[in-house]
């Protein structure tokens, strides 16, 4: 492979893109989208964006940290200027947000939301390292991806946007009154109110996976309490997938058991991998062998909540992400 090509997917950590699409498909599936199939790959493509620019910064951020502890990365192996990793991360970064922002002009909030994403990126990689809400702070980032997806491609047309364009067109010109109505109709609600919760259990499962990622480097496992919150899109997509089914919405309750039980068998597998790290009992890499399957097991939490709304198709699609990102992790390192 060309060294520079090697390097960009190391410090990008690429394998895990993947997961960052199947981010976007939950996202505007719990949603009432996606729309076409030009606009879904649009704000993949920029979601990708984010996420290596995010990155990038980190690697930079943690250049200092990881000539002590991570010797094989592409800065202290001298591949690198820590200055030009930093200048593209922001370019990438600043590209997502355009792309949003000037991609889907008529949701104006998607593009507040890809904003507050790079901020919540920006933020990470600058205060992750002895910050015991860093945690917190990731589940954030890949929150505000379901919240972006939800905006730029969910369906948002309710009652409430539409008559606030009306009344909005009224009083101004048609931009100014669509502009006003796409925002109103937001804060109004019409926003898929479902597609909050979905995120606050993608958000449970990332606050797990980074406080088990940050003991990556340790020898053994200090605890796997965390372990307790990678379970939480189980309880909380069953509450949804019952109150989908309930009220009569799209859902596949089928689709959902067959997720859940994925899921969850990757989770005891996931288990038994730290469970020899925290005894110390294990190969050196365990713990690092199990965040590579927690990452990869992101796409089996959106198969999970997208199955909750939908039926078998987007639900495998998402699978498949997991798979994907499973056979790139063996060739490009996931952390």
């Amino acid at each position: 492979m060309n060294r520079h090509l090697s390097t960009f997917l190391t410090l990008g950590r690429v394998s895990n893109l993947p997961t960052v699409w199947t981010n976007v498909l939950a996202g505007a599936v719990i949603a009432g989208g996606p729309g076409d199939v030009a606009s879904t790959a649009l704000l993949m493509f920029a979601m990708s964006l984010a996420y290596i620019g995010g990155m990038f910064l980190n690697d930079a951020a943690d250049a200092a940290i990881d000539a002590r502890e991570r010797a094989e990365r592409p800065i202290p192996l001298g591949l690198v200027r820590c200055r030009d990793v930093t200048i593209a991360g922001i370019a990438m970064l600043a590209l997502s947000i355009a792309i949003v922002v000037f991609g889907f002009h008529h949701r104006p909030a998607a593009g507040i939301a890809a904003v507050l994403l790079a901020l919540a990126i920006v933020l990470y990689d600058l205060w992750h390292k002895g910050n015991r809400f860093a945690p917190l702070l990731m589940g954030a980032c890949r929150m505000l991806v379901y919240v972006v997806a939800g905006f730029a491609l969910g369906d948002l047309c309710g009652s409430a946007g539409a008559s606030a364009g009306a009344s909005a067109d009224a009083s101004a010109d048609a931009s100014a009154g669509a502009l006003a109505g796409a925002l109103a109709g937001t804060l109004a609600g019409n926003v898929q109110p479902l597609l909050y919760v979905a995120a606050l259990a993608l958000l449970l499962y990332l606050v797990g996976l980074t406080a088990i990622a940050a003991q990556e480097t340790r020898t053994t496992l200090r605890s796997l309490r965390p372990l307790a919150l990678l379970l939480a899109p189980l309880p909380i997509s069953a509450i949804m997938v019952v109150h989908q089914l309930a009220s009569g919405h799209p859902g596949n309750g089928s689709a959902w058991l067959a997720a859940a039980l994925l899921l969850s068998l990757w989770l005891a597998h996931v288990l038994t991998l730290l469970d020899a790290g925290r005894r110390g009992r294990g190969r050196p890499g365990h713990i690092p062998t199990a965040v590579g399957a927690m990452l990869a097991g992101i796409s089996l939490v959106d198969a999970l909540l997208i199955a909750a709304f939908a039926g078998w198709p987007p639900m495998l699609l998402a699978v498949a992400g997991g798979l994907l990102t499973l056979a790139a992790q063996r060739v490009i390192v996931p952390t």
